[in-house]
């Protein structure tokens, strides 16, 4: 009887138990920020034991999905909505990479040097502004051409915290914070290529 038993147990098929795996969930969330069409919200989120990640997911709050696995520490929308700049630091360096909202691989965005910003286009998008660290890491304003075939500081060690654009794409605004020049708002006509100070503070 026992070797009948085996023998018909032998030829029952193997079942394979089907295993689902349960869905990927980000762990709260920070620094969120709608897209330019207002569909989508991408935001922060990291564990006590991972560093911060870029998610994207609907405006309703569905869909979330994680875009970057190794660190995020700021970030910006393109003016198109397909795709989000993001700093990260590998190997002791910051970068500014890219990656496409659908998902894709992080991509390394060309011609910045090391330490920059993430570049912030004017309005009619044939400029972009930055900052990055020059000698003695003192950061400097530096603007480039949105085909990347010229990139090029415009100011020299007086310590642009952040920029902005004017109405007009031929005017931008910068914030400045070093010695010397104290604290203040900054206007840079790119056209004359002259500065003026708009409200500054000598701190000495």
């Amino acid at each position: 009887i026992c070797l009948f038993l085996f023998s018909c147990a032998a030829k029952q098929p193997m079942q394979k138990e089907t295993i689902v795996q349960p869905p990927v969930l980000p762990n709260g969330g920070l620094s969120a920020v709608y897209s330019p069409d207002g569909s989508m919200m991408a935001f922060l989120s990291s564990t006590l034991h991972t560093p911060a990640d870029l998610w994207v997911m609907k405006a309703d709050g569905s869909g979330a999905r994680r875009l970057t696995t190794r660190g995020v520490q700021q970030f910006r929308w393109s003016q198109d909505g397909n795709s989000i700049a993001f700093v990260t630091r590998r190997k002791g360096f910051e970068e500014v990479m890219s990656v496409k909202v659908g998902g894709g691989i992080e991509e390394r965005v060309p011609g910045l040097p090391s330490g920059a910003s993430i570049p912030l286009y004017s309005k009619d998008g044939s400029l972009f502004a930055f900052t990055a660290p020059g000698d003695q890491n003192i950061r400097d304003l530096w603007i480039g051409t949105a085909d990347g075939k010229r990139v090029e500081p415009v100011t020299e060690k007086i310590g642009v915290r952040s920029v902005f654009w004017g109405l007009e794409s031929r005017r931008i605004y910068y914030e400045v914070g070093g010695k010397g020049y104290g604290v203040g708002i900054w206007e840079m006509d790119l056209t004359a290529m002259e500065s003026k100070s708009l409200l500054n503070k000598y701190i000495g």
